[in-house]
Parts: structure tokens; C-alpha cells; sequence
């Protein structure tokens, strides 16, 4: 948003707060649509994950940091995510294929 549209000359130049609300409410309809966004693509990882290991009949081992023998059929987002902190994407394109 400009400055212009921030001062209105009918109040001697002074900052419109009207302005600054408006634009306060689309933020935060803006945050909030990305929170909704983020929930969702995180509820989905969950759940492909955990549908995956019961399709299978298959657990997950090293989940838990005081028992790394110990599996879950059911394993969390945040532990899912967690097992992937120590990787490294590379990208390389040979011009027509990435």
C-alpha cells in the first residue's frame, strides 16, 4: 500500500485508519487461509502415511527418542517430518529433464 492511500487530504493529511484496518483484515483473512492450508496439508501427510502402513501391515521404527527399537503403526506429522531433518535435496537439469 502506498503512502497516498494512507493520508486523505480531507483530514489535513493525517493517516486514514480506516485504511489500515481494511488492510489489517485482509492479513489476517490472508494468514488464516494459509493456516487452513498448511492444517490440511498436514493432516493429509498423516493420513496417506499411517493408511499406507496399515494397507501394508507394516510399522515404523526409531519414532521414539527413548526407545529406538520401539515401532508405531500410527506415527504423528510432526515424528514423520522429524525423520527427514537430515536430508538434502539436489536439483540437477541437463536442459530438458530435471
Amino acid at each position: 500500500m502506498t503512502a497516498r492511500a494512507w493520508l486523505s487530504p480531507a483530514q489535513g493529511g493525517r493517516p486514514s485508519h480506516s485504511a489500515a484496518v481494511v488492510a489489517l483484515q485482509e492479513r489476517i483473512c490472508g494468514l488464516l487461509c494459509v493456516l487452513v492450508l498448511a492444517l490440511r496439508a498436514l493432516t493429509l501427510f498423516e493420513c496417506v502415511a499411517r493408511r499406507s502402513l496399515q494397507q501394508r501391515g507394516d510399522s515404523l521404527p526409531g519414532f521414539y527418542a527413548g526407545n529406538p527399537k520401539r515401532a508405531t503403526e500410527r506415527p504423528t506429522t510432526e515424528r514423520l517430518l522429524k525423520a527427514f531433518e537430515g536430508l538434502t535435496l539436489y536439483r540437477f537439469t541437463d536442459g530438458e529433464t530435471t
